[in-house]
């Protein structure tokens, strides 16, 4: 089995729960999708576009919900966790896209009631997102990009001193969504330095209580566990026994074979009697 690096695991954890979202967010994006279409209704939108702009955006979540579904089925793995998770992005991206592209469908006499509402309803996508995807943070930034930009663009093209409010306010609604990636990003940092620091520990505990050629139990632990073992025997009225063997004339080998194969010679000894002792014993 490949061994991964902390980054690599921490990396595949975050891809399972980037794919965990799927059917609750489904619901709310329908449900917000049903809300623009009653939007659309009002302003006028001609119901050709409506069940074109509908039939697109019902597709993407439908392919979500597909992909979720075998990526279930999958074992993830370093090797393809990347394309799992660039097919689900490009997905949830092209989902964004369609809300993106929801007030450039009103047309030009819609009421300005409806495109606030059209802000709103964007506006919570975005803070779903934040709460779901903010272990993702660079795909939280692409939906930013093509759901609010298109908005922020459709605001500014008018003259209108409410629309120029609209445009502010929802420069002002990124420049928090950023302020979110960022503690985002830092906290993923500060998950991946104490796995870091968890690592070099428990390396450090091993260094300190394991012979690095043959793993096994150095004098150190051999010294706490006497002195434990010895403690219970009083205790007990029981008895220790220990037992110590040697290797006849392993200088020789050192001397005959290089210092490389009488290390080869104390490992496969160490094996040899790690496999004949019980789970209580110590070698």
């Amino acid at each position: 089995m490949q061994r991964l690096t902390v980054s690599q695991r921490v990396y595949l954890t975050r891809v399972k729960h980037f794919f965990g979202h799927a059917s609750g967010n489904a619901a709310a994006v329908l449900f917000g999708a049903v809300l623009i279409l009653l939007i659309f209704n009002t302003a006028g939108v001609s119901v050709m576009n409506m069940a074109a702009w509908f039939a697109v955006l019902g597709l993407f979540v439908v392919s979500i919900l597909y992909l979720e579904y075998r990526f279930k089925q999958i074992t993830l793995t370093i090797d393809n966790a990347k394309t799992w998770l660039y097919a689900r992005a490009s997905l949830g991206l092209l989902l964004c896209a369609m809300y993106g592209l929801a007030p450039f469908l009103l047309p030009e006499s819609a009421r300005l009631q409806d495109e606030m509402f059209i802000f709103i309803i964007l506006s919570s996508v975005i803070a779903i997102a934040c709460t779901s995807y903010s272990i993702m943070p660079m795909y939280y930034i692409a939906m930013d990009v093509v759901t609010m930009v298109p908005l922020t663009f459709y605001f500014s093209t008018s003259s209108f001193m409410m629309h120029q409010i609209m445009t502010a306010t929802a420069v002002i609604w990124q420049i928090v969504s950023k302020t979110a990636i960022g503690a985002a990003y830092l906290t993923e940092n500060l998950q991946d330095e104490m796995a870091q620091h968890l690592k070099t520990k428990n390396q450090l505990e091993k260094m300190a209580r394991q012979d690095s050629l043959t793993a096994l139990p150095n004098r150190r632990s051999l010294l706490e566990r006497l002195t434990m073992m010895v403690a219970e025997a009083k205790r007990y009225q029981n008895k220790v026994v220990v037992m110590f063997i040697d290797i006849d004339d392993f200088k020789q080998i050192n001397d005959n074979y290089g210092h490389a194969a009488g290390d080869l010679l104390l490992q496969e000894f160490a094996t040899q009697l790690k496999g004949l002792i019980r789970a209580s014993d110590m070698v």
